[in-house]
Order: C-alpha cells, then sequence, then structure tokens
C-alpha cells in the first residue's frame, strides 16, 4: 500500500511539472499512436498537417510583428491533437487545413465583451471542417462512413460496415475517427485525465452517463438516416461515435465549461441530447461538436444557475475583516531585460559555458548538480520563497538563492558541501515546523526533509484544521501549507489566487472570476494544502 501511494505521489508531481495542458497531450498520446498504426500513414499525415498549421498560425503574426513565441506552445499543441484525432484519415488535406486555421485563429480570438473566446478551439475547428463536409460531400460518396464523423461503425451494412464485435469496439479494430476508435484508451487515458489533472470532471461524466439514456429513449424512425440498427444499442452508440473522446477531452476543458458542479452536470447532458439528436435524426456533420458548441454558448446562463448563492461568486474572494491582499511574489517590480549572449563560469570547479539569460539554479540542473527547491516550478516561475536553493558565491559575503541570481562572466559558485548542508537544514527545520509531521508517504516536503538528513520524528504531527472551501471545486486543508507560493507560479497570469494577511497569519483565496478550475494549483502543491472538495 505504501508502494502505491509512493507510486501515485510522483504520478501527481509529473502532472505538476508538466502541467494541465501537456499532460492532457501527454495522455492522448497513446490513442493518437494507435490510430497511426490502425489507419496507416495517412492518418499521420492529417496529425502532423493539422500540428503544423495550427504552430504556424500562432508563430507568423508573432514572428512578423517581431514578438516573441513558442514553437511548441502547450496550448496550440492540445489543440492540434484534439481537432486531428477527431478526424477521418480520409479527411482531404483541404479540410484539415481549414479546421486549423478556423481552430488557431477564429478559436482563439478573444471576444472583446468577454476578454475571451467562449467556444472550444477545437471543436470549432472540427465544426469548421462539418460544414465543409456537408458543402463538399462528394469526398467519401461510396465510402462506408458515417457522415456525422466522416467514419464510423454505426452506418448501415449494406454500405459496406458488417455488426462489429464488442471487443473490436473495445480494444479500436473497427472504422472511426483516428481518435476515437479504441474505447480502451479513451478510457484509461481519461480516467487518468479525471483523476489527476482536470478539477472540472462532471459535464464529462455527465455526458458519457446521458448519452447511452437518450439512445435507449430515441424513438428508432426512418429519420435516423444512414444508420444500422445497432446505432440504437447504447453500448454501441457509446462506443462507436465520438463520445468519449468528446466528453472526456473536449467537455473537460476549463475555460468554455462552467465553473460549478450543478453547471457542468447540465452541460454534459445539453450536449449529449444535441449530439444525440443531431445525429440520429438529422445525420449532421460533427454531431457532438455543435452539441459542446452549444453549451460553451450557453455557460453564463450555466454559471448563473450552478453559483447562485455561493458565497465565492460576489464579484471576487471575499477578503476577511482585518485582512489585506498580499502582493503577488512574482511580480517584484519591473522585470530587468535578460541578457544576450554566453559567459563563462564555474560550478564546483567545473569551467561551463552558459547563456547570459540563465540563473545559477538553472545552470545546476542543466548539469545534474542537485540543489534544493520547494518553490521553484520552472524559469520565470521563482517565487523565491523557501530559500533552500542557498548557493555559496565566490567572494559574496552571504549564501545566495540560486533560482534568483544570474549568471556573469567569472561566476564561480558552488552547490555543495558541509556549510550549504547545515544552512539547507535550517532552513528546512522551519518549513517543518510549519507543515508538521503528515505521515503521508507521498509529500514532496517531508521527503526533501528526509533527503537533507533531517529526522521527521523531532517534529510534531500537522495541524490539521480541516478543509477550508475556497471554490466549488477547490478547498485548503488548513495547517498544511508552507507558504512556498508555487500555487501562485502554476497559476501565472491568471493571477486567480489571492493572498490575504493579518499580522503573522496568511490566508489563500481564489478569485472565482480569474479561476478557470484547470487545477495546475492543485498539481504544484508540495504539501497537499490545496485538495478536491
Amino acid at each position: 500500500m505504501r508502494a502505491l501511494r509512493v507510486m501515485l505521489g510522483e504520478l501527481k508531481r509529473l502532472r505538476g511539472r508538466l502541467g494541465a495542458k501537456w499532460s492532457i497531450a501527454l495522455l492522448l498520446a497513446p490513442a493518437a499512436a494507435f490510430g497511426v498504426l490502425h489507419f496507416g500513414p495517412r492518418a499521420g499525415l492529417v496529425l502532423g498537417v493539422t500540428l503544423l498549421v495550427s504552430m504556424l498560425a500562432g508563430i507568423l503574426p508573432r514572428a512578423l510583428a517581431r514578438e516573441r513565441f513558442r514553437y511548441f506552445h502547450d496550448g496550440t499543441v492540445v489543440t492540434a491533437l484534439l481537432l486531428g484525432l477527431s478526424m477521418s484519415a480520409a479527411t482531404p488535406l483541404y479540410m484539415v487545413v481549414s479546421g486549423a486555421l478556423v481552430a488557431s485563429i477564429a478559436g482563439k480570438w478573444r471576444w472583446p465583451l468577454l476578454g475571451r473566446n467562449p467556444l472550444n478551439p477545437a471543436a470549432l475547428g472540427r465544426a469548421g471542417v462539418a460544414v465543409l463536409e456537408w458543402i463538399d460531400p462528394p469526398w467519401h460518396a461510396g465510402a462506408a462512413v458515417d457522415l456525422s464523423t466522416g467514419a464510423s461503425p454505426l452506418p448501415l451494412a449494406a454500405g459496406g460496415n458488417p455488426q462489429p464485435e464488442w471487443l473490436d469496439l473495445l480494444f479500436g479494430f473497427s472504422q472511426g475517427a483516428i481518435g476515437e476508435t479504441s474505447a480502451l484508451l479513451l478510457l484509461a487515458g481519461g480516467g487518468l485525465l479525471l483523476w489527476l489533472v482536470v478539477l472540472k470532471r462532471e459535464a464529462a461524466l455527465a455526458m458519457i452517463l446521458a448519452t447511452p439514456l437518450l439512445v435507449l429513449v430515441m424513438p428508432v424512425t426512418p429519420e435516423a438516416v444512414g444508420h444500422a440498427p445497432w446505432a440504437h444499442n447504447p453500448v454501441y452508440y457509446l462506443f462507436g461515435s465520438g463520445t468519449l473522446l468528446i466528453a472526456l477531452f473536449f467537455a473537460t476543458d476549463p475555460v468554455t465549461t462552467p465553473a460549478s458542479r450543478m453547471g457542468g452536470v447540465l452541460f454534459g447532458v445539453g450536449a449529449a441530447a444535441i449530439g444525440v439528436t443531431c445525429k440520429l435524426r438529422f445525420a449532421l456533420p460533427g454531431a457532438e461538436m455543435w452539441g459542446v458548441l452549444a453549451m460553451n454558448l450557453a455557460v453564463p446562463l450555466l454559471d448563473r444557475i450552478g453559483l447562485a448563492g455561493l458565497p465565492w461568486r460576489r464579484g471576487g474572494p471575499l477578503m476577511p475583516e482585518g485582512f489585506s491582499p498580499v502582493p503577488n511574489p512574482l511580480k517584484k517590480g519591473s522585470a530587468q531585460p535578460a541578457p544576450g549572449g554566453r559567459v563563462n563560469v564555474r560550478l564546483n570547479g567545473r569551467a561551463l559555458n552558459v547563456e547570459a539569460s540563465a540563473t545559477m539554479l538553472e545552470v545546476a540542473r542543466a548539469v545534474d548538480a542537485w540543489v534544493p527547491t520547494l518553490c521553484w516550478l520552472g524559469p520565470g516561475r521563482a517565487p523565491g520563497a523557501c530559500r533552500l536553493c542557498l548557493v555559496k558565491v565566490e567572494g559574496a559575503e552571504r549564501l545566495l538563492n540560486a533560482c534568483e541570481t544570474r549568471v556573469f562572466e567569472g561566476l564561480e559558485f558552488r552547490t555543495d558541501g558541509a556549510e550549504l548542508l547545515e544552512a539547507r537544514r535550517r532552513v528546512m527545520r522551519k518549513i517543518m515546523r510549519d507543515h508538521g509531521r503528515c505521515g503521508d508517504p507521498g509529500c514532496e516536503v517531508e521527503r526533501l526533509a528526509q533527503r537533507l538528513g533531517l529526522d521527521l520524528d523531532e517534529f510534531e504531527p500537522t495541524r490539521d484544521g480541516g478543509p477550508r472551501p475556497l471554490s466549488d471545486y477547490l478547498a485548503e486543508q488548513q495547517g498544511f501549507c508552507v507558504s512556498c507560493n508555487r500555487c501562485i507560479a502554476a497559476c501565472g497570469e491568471r493571477e486567480a489566487i489571492v493572498l490575504a494577511r493579518q499580522g503573522p497569519e496568511r490566508l489563500m483565496l481564489v478569485d472565482p472570476q480569474a479561476c478557470t478550475g484547470c487545477g495546475d494549483c492543485l498539481g504544484a502543491c508540495p504539501s497537499g494544502a490545496i485538495r478536491r472538495t
């Protein structure tokens, strides 16, 4: 049991390091790989073109404006993967390119009144492809395909598709879009997604549960155009359509789904009703996508219903009496521009030539020189709060934080030695006195204390004050916080987590207008202070 808890803790830390979007991309990778193996090189071409066009659509405007850009932006990669997996391997490339452009340009355009785009970009791109499929249907004429997905085991046997076997639907050896055929892989990846990555599970679960019920009660009529009798079998429909892919990876998008549990349930049921009706009664291309997009537009109404009466919805976080807001620790005055070029430094006696913009911590990690940290999440995401990353710089009068100090020409510093170990132990003892001994084998704070040679038995048990609700999805487990500010660093530009202070007491609040429910703060917390409700 202890080994299992340690493994789960490692998975949580991996999710924290990757962030929500890269974690989603990783969970989609098995379905993408299976789709390429099952449908052949053409499927790989569709996925590759979708990713390339999406990247170029994001990079070119910034490059022309001489702004900084990233080649592999996490949001772009996830959008491209979802769009590509929702298309057939036989989809014409002009449709693939058009869908990618719609997703990357129209799907990322911010609506002036909302300050964001309320529509799921990948769903919008797939809807654009569906429109082209409706306008130009001859590309699949004569092929045994379902107009609702571009390929599916649901059309009539007379069209060329015999009734599929249960195991074929489960393992994925059937017709379908590139990423929707293997129910087993989708359920495995989606299960990890709901458990480790996203906070908003209700819409996905509601859509998966509502879809077979709606199929069961839907009358079998001639309007069920082009579909075989087994299309009205709830399990065949669930595994043979794109429902699992759409529910697990589209209806869990934190930005375009409701901010409350009740709203999520209504979202999922509404998307299922629209998808089933459009597919079975009207043979509308991209039926499930239209359901998701329609419910995206209904999110403000669903939020009014689901968040009515909740105290954290009164225009922002409620500041308790006597408390005052604390400035964001990541904004320590105006940032100095990073120097260019390279410099020569010495780390533990080893000569190195490194980027002048790097910090000492980044240099140490690049050469596997261990420096303990609790607050560091990556370049530009170091609040400098824990002070565990102390290093000794030649000629400096005191030890310096490696995460905040940039290298310079001729710098000599050490990351090991008895003086550094004792200084780090003093800092770690203070952190452990605040945190206490929680006994969780997956606790990153306790594991770091043990690595530094501290005996956990010298600390009192954690003073567990119980959960304090932060939002409809998050709660703070009082007594566990070590003030590392990693939750703030993970939240980034959204600034949904607000800190307040009254004397020595520090309080964490969540701004519901800024929080999307992505769960990055939950994954980043090293002490178990932030938990699901």
